[in-house]
C-alpha cells in the first residue's frame, strides 16, 4: 500500500503546475462537442489497441 505525503502532494503539483497551465491553454481553444470529439477518438482508439494487443498475447 502507498502512501501520499501531504507535502510530496504539494511539491509534485508544483512541479506540474507549468504543464497544467498549458493543458488549460490548450483546451480553451476547444468547444465542448470538440472535446467530446477528441475524448471518443481517444477513447476508440484505446479500445482498439487494447484488442490488438490481446490478440498478439494469444498468439
Amino acid at each position: 500500500m502507498l502512501k501520499v505525503e501531504s507535502a510530496r502532494g504539494v511539491e509534485v503539483f508544483r512541479l506540474y503546475q507549468p504543464m497544467i497551465g498549458a493543458m488549460d491553454d490548450v483546451l480553451a481553444g476547444y468547444s465542448e462537442a470538440e472535446l467530446d470529439l477528441i475524448a471518443g477518438f481517444l477513447r476508440r482508439s484505446s479500445e482498439a489497441g487494447e484488442r490488438a494487443n490481446d490478440q498478439l498475447a494469444q498468439e
